[in-house]
């Protein structure tokens, strides 16, 4: 058996029948790409029920959105919304059959020459107002306003210090405001260290009182889409209130209750029962603010089961067809180019070739065919889960390095076996005495 021989059968079989080729390898292409995707979205749904579980167990977590555009009347001094505002928290903080979560993403400026962009303000999403801020000592950094029950609701631990203590919560002048930072801070900052910083347009002095352990998610960016933020660039902080008799203070305390008043309600109560509760409680706060109630995770595992069970059973479909059309077409096909290629296989024959280097042509072809397409899945399978709009869904489903390629790699081997059962049957009945007759 001549190695070189089969070799250039296989290329110039690929010459010959290049556009039809082509197709098939596109076909092949986006059988992979496809099963890839279901296998992403099975992984998914996995792991993010699982996680849920541990945040949430069997309750609802909804969103509660103030929706005041009017900003400027928490500028005034000693305000009468401030008092109503804050009877109506207050209030949700007091509810036994629900849970009432601070979690307020705002930025606070921090004097730390020399600390990495990473740690930078939107420095995910390229900010360019945010993105590089090298040439400043005072860095605008990521942070988290946390109520004193966040850690427990959602199950938050310390690699290393100590959780707010109720005191926190409620900031005196020259006091110094605990933090809590991400594990990308450890080697950096330490406990104990003071950090001079800025939020709003008050000053504050941020005293290190711990650290959270390496890769925690936080659930608080987007829910619905099965989204966790990953906190090891972020500085947790107390969503205190300033005591102190200034007017400053006072402004301050009540621009950040207008934020803190979105929150998350964790409850095991149903949709309606939670909405009729906020509206009460805003009635007979008198806040004139109006509140959205809106369901951020109902049920997680149940609605990631039913989007999983919709999106998974159309791309099976999918998938199923195109393979049994691309597995049909490349054995009807490549049987063709067997039939059409008999005066040239005669020649092979007289030129001292054997039917063994017939059927290798074939199988080289075939693997060829698929073998292509699969390395190529490689690359496109990450590309089109990150770039496609409407698989936005799946940016998080991309599997281990491990699991992805073994997937494309077992379906091209059953697809190659399949494809070349054929083409080999029909090359078993050939005839061979006729073929060398025929070139002769």
């Amino acid at each position: 058996m001549k190695i070189s021989m089969i070799f250039s059968g296989v290329f110039r079989m690929l010459k010959k029948h290049k556009w039809l080729s082509f197709l098939m390898i596109v076909q092949c292409l986006f059988c992979i790409l496809l099963l890839n995707m279901i296998f992403g979205m099975i992984t998914k749904t996995e792991k993010v029920i699982d996680k849920y579980s541990k945040f949430t167990g069997d309750r609802f977590v909804y969103k509660v959105v103030n929706n005041d555009e009017d900003w400027d009347k928490y500028f005034e001094d000693k305000n009468e919304d401030y008092s109503k505002l804050k009877r109506f928290v207050e209030s949700l903080e007091k509810r036994e059959d629900l849970d009432f979560v601070i979690t307020d993403d705002q930025s606070v400026i921090i004097f730390a020459p020399g600390l990495p962009n990473k740690f930078n303000f939107q420095y995910e999403f390229n900010n360019p107002s945010f993105a590089n801020q090298d040439h400043k000592d005072e860095k605008e950094v990521k942070a988290l306003h946390v109520s004193e029950n966040f850690f427990r609701e959602f199950g938050i631990n310390l690699s290393e210090g100590e959780f707010f203590k109720k005191e926190d919560f409620y900031h005196k002048e020259g006091d110094y405001v605990p933090v809590i930072l991400g594990h990308e801070y450890k080697n950096i900052f330490s406990i104990g260290q003071i950090i001079d910083g800025k939020h709003l347009y008050e000053k504050f002095q941020f005293k290190v009182i711990g650290f959270l352990p390496e890769f925690t998610d936080i659930p608080w960016s987007d829910l619905v889409a099965g989204r966790f933020t990953s906190a090891d660039r972020y500085i947790l902080i107390p969503a205190f209130t300033y005591s102190s008799e200034s007017n400053d203070a006072y402004r301050y305390n009540q621009v950040n209750l207008m934020l803190y008043s979105s929150g998350r309600i964790i409850s095991k109560l149903n949709f309606l029962d939670v909405k009729g509760i906020v509206e009460n409680l805003r009635l007979k706060s008198g806040t004139n603010e109006e509140y959205i109630v809106y369901l951020d995770s109902d049920d997680i595992s149940q609605k990631l089961t039913m989007m999983s069970k919709k999106d998974l059973s159309n791309l099976i479909y999918i998938f199923v067809i195109l393979t049994i059309f691309t597995i049909v077409s490349m054995s009807l096909t490549i049987n063709g180019f067997i039939k059409d290629s008999y005066y040239e296989y005669g020649v092979h024959m007289v030129s001292g070739a054997s039917p063994e280097n017939l059927v290798f042509q074939v199988i080289g072809f075939t693997l060829l065919i698929v073998g292509v397409p699969c390395l190529f899945s490689f690359l496109l399978t990450p590309i089109v889960l990150l770039y496609v709009p409407f698989l936005e869904f799946f940016v998080e489903t991309i599997m281990p390095v491990t699991v992805m390629p073994m997937v494309s790699l077992v379906f091209s081997f059953l697809v190659f076996v399949i494809s070349s059962i054929v083409p080999l049957i029909t090359l078993k009945k050939v005839d061979v005495i006729n073929l060398v007759r025929r070139a002769q």
